[in-house]
């Protein structure tokens, strides 16, 4: 396979992928490579997709912070450490964690992995504080983050640079504040060139913790995203820069 993918590569008048972690993997493998280096076209997010939302939706209780995750729970993709770092934020800063809302529209990994979910969190007193909902079309959802204060990541503990959960495209068109359990270096970097909210490790709990307290806080955070960021993301924008590669291998 290898000498067929190096064959492929170092023939093909142009290399697509769609992160940069794929384009390092890329040229670390083929040094020659270098000479046509790889190309990187986002997949980004579709803007007209949104624009046909429902945005009207909201929270009845105003005082309380609303953070959602939509999408399946699997392996280390798990929310377990939010248990663990709400009982931080209960030992530390107590009168904040009423003031937290967690809603999950997905599914477990198992109806075991869900049981053992409900019973932690029943067991730590934090029953109120969370909402689990079964895995709802996209539009739904999509209406369900609009409606939130902030959105949540969760990426396996094994991190990778190949890949950025197709949600974070999601939240950066919805305009989210975003919370991440991720050691993914392309998800932190995202976060942080756009200063859209925050990315912590799975073995952080304090970290986590912190945050979250710093989150209940401040529920009217101003928002200071960076709009340049953000619209690098959008489809439109990574077909125009596509569309002008390829007009550079017609001339």
């Amino acid at each position: 396979m290898r000498i067929w993918e190096k064959w492929l590569l170092t023939h093909s008048a142009a290399v697509i992928v769609a992160t940069q972690g794929l384009k390092k993997d890329l040229e670390s493998f083929w040094p020659a490579l270098t000479n046509h280096p790889p190309f990187v076209v986002w997949n980004g997010f579709w803007k007209p997709d949104y624009e046909a939302l429902d945005l009207s939706a909201s929270h009845p209780v105003s005082d309380q912070v609303h953070l959602i995750h939509t999408g399946n729970f699997y392996g280390s993709r798990n929310p377990l450490p939010f248990i663990k770092a709400l009982l931080w934020l209960k030992r530390h800063n107590p009168e904040c964690l009423n003031r937290l809302h967690f809603t999950f529209m997905g599914q477990f990994e198992s109806e075991q992995a869900k049981r053992h979910f409900i019973t932690e969190v029943k067991g730590a007193g934090l029953g109120d504080l969370f909402t689990l909902l079964p895995l709802s079309p996209r539009k739904l959802a999509l209406e369900a983050i609009a409606a939130s204060d902030l959105a949540i990541i969760i990426t396996h503990s094994s991190g990778s640079e190949n890949a950025v959960p197709a949600k974070l495209y999601e939240y950066l068109a919805l305009g989210k504040r975003v919370l991440a359990i991720s050691h993914d270096s392309f998800v932190k970097s995202i976060i942080e060139d756009a200063n859209i909210g925050w990315c912590v490790p799975h073995d952080n709990i304090d970290e986590l913790g912190q945050v979250l307290s710093i989150i209940a806080s401040n529920a009217e955070m101003p928002h200071s995203f960076d709009p340049h960021i953000i619209a690098k993301f959008d489809a439109r924008y990574q077909l125009e820069k596509l569309e002008s590669r390829l007009s550079q291998l017609l001339r």
